[in-house]
């Protein structure tokens, strides 16, 4: 079954993803829905490539012993499955936040009339290398701040897992 939905993916994931720029303006039109769908898009492979390694690398010896006392399939979803792919799922979900900044760039630069990126590409228009500038140390700043918080949920969720662990 895995396969059946891995593969598909698998082949979409190797498509580069500002490529379809074009296509989506396409169908979509300019305006937020294609930028929304674009970022989506784009920060939807690393969620799934690492949820989906983490899934595959749970230790079976934990599914076996779930098994063996019989435990129910709710509980083995959350405490095995669930918390032992949580640490992969959250590395996924910084990925992407970086990725959909990414796309959120060019979506700006190539399918807007408003934005941060727009006004990098206005600025190119008249030469003005400081507002060009600024908008890169906006983006960058974003950037920085979105993965802090992100960190920040981390370690708050992940208190129990040894790279977070802290004795007081």
């Amino acid at each position: 079954m895995g396969k059946i939905i891995h593969s598909p993916l698998e082949i979409l994931r190797n498509l580069p993803t500002l490529a379809l720029v074009p296509l989506f303006v396409f169908w979509f039109g300019i305006g937020e829905s294609s930028k929304v769908i674009l970022i989506s898009v784009g920060a939807f492979f690393p969620i799934y490539f690492c949820l989906y390694n983490g899934i595959k690398n749970i230790d079976p010896k934990l599914l076996e012993l779930a098994r063996t006392i019989k435990l129910d399939r709710k509980t083995v979803i959350f405490h095995i499955i669930f918390l032992g792919t949580l640490p992969d799922l959250l590395q996924g979900i910084r990925y992407s936040v970086g990725v959909s900044w990414l796309m959120l760039v060019v979506a700006e630069q190539v399918n807007a009339d408003s934005g941060i990126g727009f006004m990098i590409m206005q600025a190119q228009e008249f030469s003005r290398i400081d507002i060009i500038i600024l908008g890169l140390i906006i983006y960058g700043s974003l950037g920085l701040l979105s993965d802090f918080l992100i960190r920040v949920v981390e370690e708050r969720i992940l208190t129990w897992h040894p790279l977070f662990f802290k004795e007081n």
